[in-house]
């Protein structure tokens, strides 16, 4: 990827901030996108993990081994319906709106 041509975004956990991290994208030349803190309502990805938590939750079985539980994440990552992935990009704006009206704190979208 062309460091010059892509924003980084993440959340403001305290490790995602750390000096050593800052550093690193200030030595690497990665611009990071300014982010509201507690802000899980606008990032889409925590939506993914709550769904790939969900079903894996839903299989009769806990995977008894690292390699089974990557091959069933992987498994229901691969398997997304690209609907849930539209419906979320598509909710940010409501999202966004939400958040502002809460002074960025959580909302119950």
């Amino acid at each position: 990827m062309d460091r010059a041509r892509f924003i980084f975004q993440q959340d403001n956990a305290r490790v995602h901030t750390a000096d050593v991290v800052k550093d690193f994208f200030a030595r690497t030349r990665i611009t990071v996108m300014n982010w509201p803190a507690n802000s899980p309502d606008l990032n889409p990805i925590e939506h993914v993990w709550a769904y790939i938590k969900y079903h894996l939750d839903q299989l009769p079985e806990h995977p008894k081994t690292m390699k089974e539980l990557w091959d069933r994440v992987q498994d229901i990552w691969t398997s997304i319906p690209l609907e849930f992935i539209q419906e979320l990009y598509e909710s940010l704006p409501t999202r966004m709106k939400m958040v502002c009206k809460n002074r960025g704190g959580h909302t119950k979208y």
